[in-house]
């Protein structure tokens, strides 16, 4: 029976959606249309749609307590300000209008704290669209018949239906579809017409321009333009071409306005000619006016909404200004300093809660500021989008994937050369990833990436230009590798690397910014990083190791890791850690792992020089450990069996070559790719004795020629290594604990441990480049489509 209640409330609360979205969707339509005294329409049907859904929604949180603050402070501020109104007895203050006023605010912000739980994003988009689509053709149908005979037919809306406003008042030579003024069909094409932009479907976006022109609406051209500068920037449009672009968008806009719409730009222009006059009856400054009226009272709260009128009689300001288009002032007259205040924090938890592009807020401030919006239909349509915004352009994006594969540029440095390459290479079967990879003096020689001499030019090359790069030819797609040269890795040319770093990623119009280091150039790419849409960094070491400065710890924690919206750990050992350390919220971690340096096994087999041994390689540093190795080493039993440890990689050692014995072989240079890859093949295991760690690559290097390797309990060891199966746990910065393993590690049989390796790391595997690819492919759908949010 319970089964059955459940599935009814699933089936209806799936379909009850569908008209509560397309209600949505139409609302300023059936806004010109009365259907009780001060209840349009547009709420009724809201509201009737709503209370259905709201009985059968079984979802956990249904409401966003942002939106219920905000009503909730309104409220507050405008009881507030009737009481003190009523006590000091103001004649134009009407008891009656307030309580309506407030019904009606209520009516139309307690839908908003709903719709993100309620709505059918697809639903919403798709009823945009296609009504964006039927309007826009009826008003040009108009404008045509306008151009054609002098008139046109105005009354187009349904019959039987009580209009808020009489036809014979419309204005005879501007069209403007079902609605009634021109400004309001622009308000509703506007979303219509960014969607169409960012789903690329320009036959649709060239007829709501066209249909904007054709409104003669001045704030549909101001936000035209401003939406098509934006889209231009976003494209990567260089600032010549863009200043070229607009100068000629406005040029033509105002030639065909003049001969087209000559009435229309002669009747916007004596708009514009008011504001530079700094007269009063202005659509931005003209409310303005009504404060100079206002006492120290009617400034804190205002004098509640809709009671300009009787204010302006009794306080004989009626003359000071007939046009109050600006909703924030209005906002300020309505419900004083408090009551702005309240909006701003409101709108700016919203900015901040969004991670896609804020383009609906551009509209929204856009029309708040030329148009009076407050609390009616229009205000809850254009909130709606800002609601909804990562989902919708989620849902746009998700349509562009339709089309091809998403565009990934993978940001890297030479460290990380040696898995990039395996990693990059089973990406490719899944999205289109090219590879940019940062060069610096600092950085010429990694395991698997080498080059003697750093070009002097500050520039993006081709990895075609590089023989460390060039011999990888057959693993690897070249043209869609290039590499970020920095010759001196000084201030500025940082600061110059990073701008062509910046319009490389605009003219290839990325979808996915994938980082994998803070290096000194890409710190130069933060606030880019930070206004990007679909960022992901990856984070190799969650916490340091003690030596970076101070200066690095406070830009990782304070900026960089801010600035990407999403972070990859590759690990969950010290996700706890992390997240203390750099206050970095739990919602934002997405988690991946590393496979075996297969890149590696690609290097030809060379004579063994040092016979039966024992490993540890890598750069030389305090908290890897290796004099506590040496020492363990030296009290074990392998000396005695012959068996030497061969220490290979570059650093201090701490201990002089007079103090170590002849069993124990230093290295200490660079050790390039292919001599690295025979010391594995041909060591018993590998060693890796480190005080402190995350993960290493050092492990996936051995596992890739199937050596077993023997690690200490610290970081992500535990996790990787499995106990005398992959190899063996000993306890840190213990000498005693480390001998024992040593000792134990002699006795294995070491073959049936690589033979563990080998199953475990097999092509298409769980823990395989194909499966890793999969699961990162993941990460990048669900930060596009925002499936958190």
């Amino acid at each position: 029976m319970f089964t059955t209640m459940l599935a009814v409330e699933t089936f209806m609360q799936n379909y009850l959606r569908i008209p509560f979205s397309a209600t949505i969707a139409i609302l300023p339509i059936l806004a010109v249309y009365k259907f009780l005294p001060g209840v349009s329409l547009a709420f009724f049907l809201l509201w009737l749609c709503l209370f259905p859904l709201l009985f059968f929604s079984n979802e956990e949180k249904k409401f966003s307590w942002e939106e219920y603050v905000f009503l909730l402070n309104i409220v507050i501020i405008s009881v507030f300000g009737a009481i003190v109104h009523l006590t000091i007895d103001n004649a134009w203050f009407d008891i009656n209008l307030f309580f309506h006023n407030m019904f009606s605010i209520v009516l139309c912000v307690i839908p908003l704290c709903i719709v993100v739980n309620l709505i059918d994003v697809k639903v919403f988009v798709k009823t945009v669209l296609f009504f964006g689509v039927v309007v826009s053709l009826v008003l040009i149908w108009q404008w045509v018949f306008l151009f054609l005979t002098g008139s046109f037919q105005n009354d187009v809306f349904i019959p039987g239906l009580e209009l808020n406003r009489r036809v014979e008042t419309f204005v005879v030579y501007r069209p403007s579809s079902f609605f009634t003024e021109p400004a309001h069909f622009s308000i509703y094409v506007l979303p219509a017409f960014q969607i169409a932009l960012l789903q690329k479907k320009y036959i649709l976006t060239y007829l709501f321009a066209l249909s904007i022109l054709c409104s003669s609406s001045s704030t549909g051209f101001l936000m035209l333009g401003i939406l098509l500068v934006y889209h231009l920037c976003k494209i990567g449009m260089s600032k010549w071409y863009l200043a070229i672009g607009v100068l000629f968008l406005i040029v033509l806009s105002i030639v065909i306005c003049y001969f087209l719409f000559s009435d229309i730009f002669l009747v916007n222009m004596n708009k514009l000619s008011r504001i530079s006059k700094g007269s009063s009856d202005d659509r931005l400054f003209g409310p303005l006016a009504y404060l100079s009226a206002f006492n120290a009272w009617e400034h804190m709260f205002g004098i509640t909404l809709n009671q300009l009128g009787n204010f302006s009689i009794v306080e004989n300001a009626c003359g000071l200004s007939k046009n109050y288009a600006n909703a924030l002032i209005y906002m300020y007259i309505s419900f004083g300093l408090f009551g702005v205040i309240n909006f701003i924090f409101y709108i700016v938890r919203k900015w901040r809660s969004i991670k896609g592009p804020h383009v609906f807020f551009l509209i929204f401030f856009g029309i708040f500021c030329t148009d009076q919006i407050l609390f009616n239909a229009h205000f809850f349509y254009l909130m709606c989008f800002i609601l909804l915004s990562d989902q919708i352009c989620a849902k746009c994006a998700k349509q562009k994937s339709k089309v091809g594969k998403m565009k990934v540029l993978y940001l890297t440095v030479p460290s990380f050369f040696d898995l990039d390459i395996s990693l990059v290479r089973e990406m490719s079967a899944l999205v289109d990833v090219h590879v940019l990879l940062v060069v610096s003096p600092q950085s010429l020689k990694s395991s698997a990436f080498s080059i003697e001499k750093i070009d002097s030019r500050c520039e993006i090359f081709s990895a075609n230009e590089y023989n460390a790069i060039q011999k990888y030819k057959d693993v690897i797609d070249l043209k869609k590798w290039f590499v970020a040269n920095n010759p001196d890795n000084s201030f500025f040319s940082c600061i110059k690397l990073s701008k062509k770093i910046k319009n490389f990623i605009r003219r290839n119009h990325f979808d996915i910014l994938h980082v994998t280091s803070a290096c000194k150039t890409i710190f130069f790419l933060t606030p880019f990083i930070y206004s990007f849409p679909y960022t992901l960094l990856t984070v190799h070491d969650p916490i340091d190791h003690g030596n970076i400065s101070w200066f690095e710890n406070f830009f990782r924690r304070k900026m960089f890791y801010r600035a990407n919206k999403n972070v990859l750990l590759l690990s969950t050992a010290l996700l706890d850690s992390f997240c203390k350390k750099y206050h970095v919220k739990k919602n934002r971690i997405y988690f991946s792992s590393l496979s075996v340096y297969d890149i590696l096994t690609t290097f030809k087999t060379m004579r063994n020089m040092y016979g039966n041994y024992i490993l540890f390689f890598g750069r030389i540093e305090p908290y890897k450990g290796v004099d506590v190795l040496v020492t363990a080493y030296e009290k074990s039993e392998l000396p005695s069996k012959g068996i030497k440890l061969v220490i290979a990689g570059k650093g201090n050692l701490c201990i002089t070559d007079s103090d170590l014995s002849k069993d124990v072989i230093f290295i200490n240079r660079f050790i390039e790719n292919d001599e690295l890859a025979n010391l594995i093949r041909h060591c018993k295991y590998v060693v890796l004795p480190y005080l402190s760690a995350t993960q290493s690559g050092c492990v996936m290097s051995a596992f890739a020629f199937n050596k077993p390797v023997l690690a200490t309990d610290v970081g992500d060891f535990p996790l990787t290594i499995e106990n005398s199966k992959t190899g063996m746990i000993c306890e840190a910065n213990n000498i005693d604990s480390l001998c024992r393993a040593i000792n134990e590690m002699s006795k294995i049989n070491l073959d049936i441990l690589s033979a563990c390796i080998k199953e475990r790391f097999c092509e298409n595997g769980p823990f395989s480049w194909s499966s890793i690819a999969k699961s990162l492919f993941n990460v990048y759908e669900s930060i596009v489509l925002n499936s958190r949010n």
